[in-house]
Parts: structure tokens; sequence; C-alpha cells
């Protein structure tokens, strides 16, 4: 009997430990809610871009030569000034062209004169010819020396026009309406034909000369919309286009060189600013973005014939979105990246509850609490 009762004891005392031990178990494997940010997807419109360094040109760049190598006498523009296309800019000494035009206009005045004389006295030889009166041999005389006081008069007509000219080229003009952004002479220096007097740049619009590698060259298109930042107006952004695009690539850099074309009424775009362009390359509307920070990467490498050089890289994304607290894991196939948006093409729709902090401690199905 005592025997009996010490086994029921001891198979009571184990039933009691094992019962107490299973509650603690339960509490243990308690499941705990894993805490996380979330945010609606939204429908938007988003850009892919081609970012490029370049510096910032005037659409023309002329130098402005002085033919007349004479002394400097009169000077009407400075360095910044705005000028017109055919507005005198400085001129030269012309007294002695002056001169020239001057005995270049008595020269043809005398001619004329003789010219007159001459087809006056043809006009009367010309009748009498015609009533038989003169012998033809009289007649071609007086013709002939009809057409040399003509052939006088153009020559002294064109010696006229060459002096004109050159007094003309006394007055130093703009070849194009732009800004003065050179100036190498003062009064009374000596102008020379082969070094120039200014320089004017149009800087409405502006270029800017981009370097595009081989491997975007099928993706910049004459048209294309550009934007471009500069470091004296970090709040604003200038649009342009793409105006021209090389056909051909620089052997030795392996780029194609393209011009984007600004708009510069204001005149804020200085020639050798610091340029930072981006090119619209693709654009979609309305379509679901999330932020790129969501999105998890798993990249795997795919062996074809057992060697890592043949190998192909699969890269899978995907994200977790909330459906009643339960994390939900989904794949997803991803467009048009920019300024760290993502277009989605396939796997999450607008209005869902898309994870944003705390993904990564996710599996499928997972338990969570949604915290501010």
């Amino acid at each position: 009997m005592k025997n009996t009762i010490k086994i029921l004891t001891i198979i009571f005392s184990i039933i009691l430990i094992v019962s107490c031990g299973g509650n603690n178990t339960a509490e243990q494997n308690e499941i705990v809610p894993i805490a996380v940010k979330t945010a609606q997807v939204a429908n938007q419109d988003i850009q892919g871009v081609l970012g490029f360094f370049g510096n910032i040109e005037g659409s023309q760049a002329v130098k402005v030569y002085s033919t007349i190598p004479n002394r400097v006498t009169k000077i009407n523009v400075n360095i910044g000034d705005r000028v017109k296309k055919g507005q005198v800019l400085a001129t030269v000494s012309a007294d002695k062209i002056s001169e020239g035009v001057t005995q270049a206009e008595a020269a043809l005045e005398a001619a004329t004169v003789q010219y007159d004389i001459a087809e006056a006295e043809f006009q009367r030889v010309q009748k009498l010819f015609d009533e038989s009166v003169v012998s033809q041999s009289h007649y071609d005389g007086i013709k002939a020396q009809r057409d040399a006081a003509r052939s006088t008069v153009k020559q002294a007509e064109a010696g006229l026009s060459a002096a004109q000219s050159q007094f003309e080229d006394t007055r130093i003009t703009a070849p194009i309406s732009g800004i003065v952004s050179m100036k190498n002479y003062e009064l009374g220096d000596m102008a020379a034909p082969q070094y120039p007097f200014f320089e004017i740049v149009d800087m409405d619009p502006v270029k800017v000369s981009i370097n595009v590698i081989e491997r975007y060259l099928g993706m910049i298109k004459p048209g294309q919309t550009a934007l471009l930042a500069v470091n004296s107006y970090p709040d604003q952004v200038f649009e342009g286009r793409v105006d021209i695009v090389n056909p051909t690539l620089d052997e030795l850099t392996r780029t194609a060189n393209a011009e984007i074309i600004f708009d510069n009424p204001e005149q804020k775009l200085k020639p050798g600013m610091f340029a930072n362009v981006e090119v619209v390359t693709a654009e979609q509307q309305d379509v679901p973005v999330i932020p790129y920070f969501a999105i998890i990467e798993k990249t795997a490498l795919d062996y074809s014939g057992g060697t890592i050089s043949t190998s192909n890289v699969n890269i899978e994304k995907y994200v977790f979105t909330v459906n009643d607290s339960i994390a939900l894991k989904k794949q997803i196939e991803t467009g048009i990246e920019h300024n760290n948006q993502v277009e989605i093409i396939s796997g999450v729709e607008e209005g869902e509850t898309l994870v944003i902090q705390g993904q990564h401690l996710l599996l499928d199905s997972s338990l969570v609490n949604i915290v501010d």
C-alpha cells in the first residue's frame, strides 16, 4: 500500500510539472507583431532621364576684325553691352580714305561729262549717217569714242564704289546681334587686320554640348526635352531641347557629341557656366510609383553550361504589402527610375498599403504592427 501511494505521488508530480511546462512553452511561442511603417501606393507621372555635364556656350560667337590697318579714333561700346546687327561699334582713321573717295567722285563726274559730250556727238552723227551724209568710217569712229567714254564712266563708278566700300570699312559694325564679350583695343591703338577688335556672343538662346557614350546613343534624339541646372540658380530648372546629335562617334573617346538649346531671354545663363543636364528619354503618366528603398532585390546566378562565364544574373524584385495586419510578399516588375522613385509595371496597384520601413525583417504572411 505504501509503495502504491509513492507511485501515485510521483505520477501526480510528473503530471503537474508537465502541465506547468506546457504553459510556459505556449507563452514562449506567442507571436509578436513586427513594427513597420507603410504608405499608400499612388499613381503619378514619372520621367526617365540620363544625366550629363557640360559647359554653356553662346549659340553664336563671332570675332569682329578691322580690315583697315589704321589708328582707332572712336569706340562706341564696351564689354557687356548689348548690340544689334549693323550697329557701329568703333571707327578707325579715315582721312586718307576720305580723300580717295573725293578723288573717285571727281573722276566719275569728269568721265560722265565726257560721256555726255560723246553721246551727244554720236546722236548728231547718227542722224547724218541715216541720211547718208557721213561715211561709214566716220560713223564708226564717233561710235567708238562714245563707247570708250561709256567704259570710262563704268570704270569711274567701280573706282568710287571701291573707295566708298573702303571708307565704310573704317566703321566697324556688328555682324550679329548679341553681347560684347571681348574688346582688345583702346583709343589711339593701331588696328591690325589679323587681330580681332571685338567678340560678340549671341546669348539667347544658349547651347550646351554633351558627350554621349555608345551605350546611350540610341536613347538621345533631336527634339527631346532637356533640363538644366547651374550653381548660380540652385532653385531654378531651365528647360530646353536636344537640337543636334552627331551621327558618328569619336574613335578615341567612343562618344558622340550632341547639342542642347536653351532659351535665355533674361540672360541668366552665361557662356562658360558649368551645366548639369538631364535629358528626358522616357515618360509615363498616371502609373503606380513607389519609393526605391521599399524594394528588396534578390540576385542569383543562373549557370549555363556549368561555368561562371556563361551564367546569367537573375534579379528578383519584391515588396511587402499589408492586408489585415498580415504582410504579403509580392514580386514586382519595374520600369522607369528617377529621383529614388520607381514605376511599377506589375505586382502592386494604386491604393495598396506598402511597407516602406521594416520590410527586411519580414517573411511572407508575417504579422505586423503599423506604426507612424
